[in-house]
């Protein structure tokens, strides 16, 4: 089996997939995390700030971050 990706413009994505989607062959994946997996994580990074803020949380410096990278 082949994969494709494929770059299509957001006010054409329902076309296409509405296109596509009734053939046998074709598999659709979504990988775009959805608004509400969007809002639990900005939820939890506001909450992990707050928990810095207040001392419960120890933060650590960006550069010793992105050297971990």
């Amino acid at each position: 089996m082949a994969v494709l990706t494929l770059e299509i413009d957001d006010k054409e994505v329902s076309f296409f997939k509405d296109l596509i989607y009734h053939l046998p062959f074709v598999r659709i994946k979504n990988e775009e995390d959805s608004d509400d997996a969007v809002l639990a994580n900005i939820r939890q990074g506001v909450e992990e700030l707050r928990a810095v803020e207040q001392g419960k949380a120890k933060s650590r410096p960006a550069r010793d971050f992105l050297n971990d990278l």
